[in-house]
This record gives structure tokens, sequence and C-alpha cells, in this order.
């Protein structure tokens, strides 16, 4: 069974993904900032990070390139409902510093699933 991390500062969005990631049977938990999510990365082995790129303190592009330096060989799933970094659109920016996929917020249940199963390059569960 594939581990999910699920990184939102938005209370919500956490349990809307947790929920709908476990109905396709991954093992997905959620915390609500980068600094968590660096700390769980470093402490566990997690198989997919979904990460908000808008957040608090420790942004999710923070938080990418810190996994990438060393928390953990997650891949992982950037997500954005928007904004901008200068001329460059965030999610744009999490591909260049590692990410394996981009979701705009909103996103479908379907989209999530096929997301994370595109960065094992195996067909998405149908739920």
């Amino acid at each position: 069974m594939q581990t999910v991390l699920i990184v939102d500062d938005d209370e919500e969005t956490r349990t809307v993904l947790q929920a709908s990631l476990a109905k396709a049977d991954f093992s997905a938990f959620a915390v609500a900032s980068g600094e968590e999510a660096v700390r769980v990365c470093r402490a566990q082995r997690i198989d997919v990070v979904l990460l908000d790129i808008w957040m608090p303190e420790k942004d999710g592009l923070e938080t990418l390139m810190e996994i990438r330096r060393g928390a953990g060989d997650a891949k992982i799933i950037a997500m954005s409902g928007g904004g901008k970094l200068g001329s460059m659109h965030p999610l744009t920016f999490a591909s260049k510093l590692g990410a394996k996929r981009t979701l705009t917020k909103p996103f479908t249940h379907q989209e999530l699933l096929s997301a994370i199963s595109e960065t094992f390059g195996a067909e998405p569960p149908r739920v």
C-alpha cells in the first residue's frame, strides 16, 4: 500500500483529500505545515507528498526543496489554487524544482488518483 502525505494549511482540504485517498485504498495522513512535512519525511517512508504551494511560514516551494535535499525520496505532487511568483506560475516553478506532477485546485477525485498513479507509471484506479 502506498503512503501519501497531504500537506496543506487548510483543515477542510486535508480532511477531504485524506478521505478521498482512503476511499481509493491509499494509506493517507495529513499535516498542516511544511515544517511538519519535512519532519515526517525524515522519520518514515513516504511514497508521495501532496504538497500545497501557498502556506504560511514555510511555503510549499521551500518545503519541496528541503525534502529534495535529504528528507526522503518521496515523489512530490505540487498543488495550488492560483497566484504568481513574479511572471512564473507557482506550479511551473514547482516542476522546475522537482515536483513530478502538479494539480490546479480545485481538482476532481479522478484527477488526484491519476496524478498519483502517473508518478509511478501506473494506471489510475477507478473509484
